[in-house]
């Protein structure tokens, strides 16, 4: 073997061990698809570079084409590595999408097939036996060769464009980027050169050099490491928002900020395997949980997760996480349902004894009735026997108001017309001036209901008119007795109006328009011609979905609606139509 084959050899081994080298020091710096795929880059560069070692030395024809042919077909899976390495590290994630992916498995295959069948064809190159500067088997490059190079350059280049801006946009030091980057376009000019110039002594591929060359440089030039060149969208995006944060691939962690890696005990969880996840951020991004309690420094946080989808198109990239930490707003709900259940108990005690104290009161008159004797006193003692009766049912009609106060959680669709079917209205005529629906519940809508034609009895209405219309409940009651002085007050609670057998059943309508978040409002018309109205019209959510929830808050007024948006607890919700 003469000096000049083992100098050859020589520089492309140095280049497979350079590359090597380079790619097992920075690996553990690179996370997740990113840092496999540059060992594959790096690897397969290796590879290349080995190949051509043993084709310079190679004794047969035989033989050196087999190893011209392996090299093509692994410098061909080399440029589509890098190519998958650059979208990974750079964010863009071409590599997630379908149709790049599909696009690159055909060109891959249709390559290979033309590069393995050139024994047949003779198109990509040829083989001629020299012997100078030393014996070797010299390559002569067909058109189909530097059409493929130049394709493969072209693309090659983009995906070098996108690694210089990463570069460019980092906080590192970007000192000599330029001939950095540069040194990847001398193999094509060795190549090039080695064909068609004058003096060259041997035809082989100068890319892995190129590699060697490159890895060395940018291993100097990043200081600590390719895994540390980060884009500052990400940087800020990720790493400084205060809440923890993953974007999370169909079988991979992609990236985290440090408050999301708290999770696990492990570090880092860039690059780990959605099933090797702790099972709590499984089940979180499965959906099947809502929240998650965790404790940091002895206190104790909860978070609830939004998840979002990464796209390109149509096609989905990856999901977003987001864990909102909703601790205080978790403890003061807690604070509130305790304090409802305090008052539950209460209502119920007092229900209780009111009952019974009813009842010991209605014996005792029932016995002292039956023992008099004066006609006029007995009247009196069945008024007050009447009297205590009535406690009973105004103490159920509280407690069923009070079950019914609650702020709406769930939305269904509701026919008012039929709704309306269910209650009389003695003495009065019910016309219902439209076919419309609500959206609300419907156990309170049809309570809500129920006290008004409830009202109707208790009051000498002769007519009562319900017109439903866009984001509108109006409700007519003809000849109720109600003076237009009365009207700001018909629809508080402890005003008697305009008797005290009616006054608790407006009021509860208001309380049920107050549950949906609806707005509503009284007033008495006087016809110049006609008998006097009281009107109560409800301004309820004029654009609802059904299944929607409602809001944290509630209060008579516009503020809230069904659209504010929130989730519930009583399950889902289903279209009664």
């Amino acid at each position: 073997m003469e000096s000049l084959q083992i100098a050859y050899v020589g520089v492309h081994l140095s280049a497979a061990a350079v590359i090597s080298f380079v790619a097992l020091s920075v690996r553990a710096s690179i996370g997740g698809t990113a840092g496999r795929w540059f060992l594959a880059f790096m690897g397969l560069s290796a590879a290349w570079s080995t190949l051509e070692a043993v084709r310079i030395v190679a004794g047969t024809e035989r033989t050196a084409a087999g190893l011209y042919i392996a090299s093509l077909v692994v410098g061909l899976f080399t440029v589509a590595a890098f190519l998958v390495f650059v979208s990974a590290v750079t964010g863009r994630n071409f590599h997630l999408d379908a149709r790049f992916r599909a696009g690159g498995a055909v060109a891959l295959l249709a390559v290979t097939a033309l590069k393995t069948t050139n024994p047949v064809h003779g198109l990509y190159f040829t083989l001629t036996t020299v012997e100078t500067p030393f014996p070797h088997f010299a390559i002569e490059l067909g058109w189909v060769h530097w059409v493929v190079t130049a394709l493969a350059y072209v693309v090659s280049g983009v995906g070098m464009y996108y690694l210089y801006d990463l570069f460019r946009t980092s906080e590192l030091r970007r000192g000599g980027l330029v001939p950095l980057f540069g040194l990847f376009a001398v193999p094509l000019g060795l190549t090039v050169y080695s064909q068609y110039g004058p003096g060259f002594p041997v035809d082989t591929f100068y890319e892995p050099i190129g590699v060697a060359l490159f890895a060395l440089a940018l291993a100097r030039t990043t200081d600590s490491g390719l895994g540390n060149v980060a884009p500052r969208a990400r940087k800020h995006l990720i790493q400084q928002v205060e809440f923890p944060v993953a974007v999370v691939g169909d079988h991979e962690v992609i990236d985290s900020n440090d408050r999301f890696d708290a999770f696990a005990d492990s570090g880092s969880l860039a690059g780990t395997p959605v099933e090797a996840l702790p099972r709590v951020l499984r089940e979180l991004l499965a959906g099947d949980r809502d929240h998650v309690a965790l404790t940091f420094d002895g206190t104790r946080r909860i978070y609830r997760p939004s998840i979002s989808e990464v796209t390109l198109g149509p096609h989905q990239l990856a999901r977003a996480v987001v864990l909102f930490d909703v601790s205080e707003e978790s403890q003061q709900l807690a604070e509130i349902r305790r304090q409802n259940r305090e008052l539950e108990n209460i209502g119920e005690a007092v229900a209780h004894e009111l009952r019974n104290t009813s009842a010991i009161v209605v014996g005792h008159l029932d016995t002292v009735v039956g023992e008099l004797d004066d006609e006029s006193h007995a009247d009196s003692v069945h008024s007050a026997v009447d009297a205590a009766d009535r406690i009973d049912t105004v103490v159920g009609n509280l407690l069923s108001t009070l079950d019914h106060s609650r702020s709406v959680t769930t939305y269904e669709r509701i026919d008012v017309r039929r709704t309306c079917a269910q209650f009389d209205a003695p003495g009065a005529t019910v016309s219902v001036d439209d076919d419309g629906t609500l959206v609300g519940d419907t156990t309170r809508v049809e309570y809500l209901f129920e006290n008004a034609f409830a009202f109707v009895g208790a009051t000498e209405t002769s007519a009562v008119r319900i017109d439903v219309g866009a984001g509108r409940l109006r409700l007519a009651f003809v000849d109720a007795g109600v003076a237009p002085e009365e009207s700001d007050d018909v629809l508080e609670h402890g005003r008697s109006i305009p008797h005290a057998e009616a006054g608790m059943y407006l009021p509860t309508v208001g309380l049920i328009a107050d549950a949906h978040h609806w707005c509503s409002t009284a007033e008495v018309r006087e016809p110049g011609d006609g008998p006097r109205e009281l009107v109560v019209t409800i301004e309820t959510d004029p654009s609802p979905r059904v299944g929607q929830t409602g809001p944290f808050e509630h209060g008579r007024g516009p503020t809230g609606t069904a659209a504010a948006g929130g989730t519930g607890e009583d399950g889902t919700v289903v279209d009664r139509e």
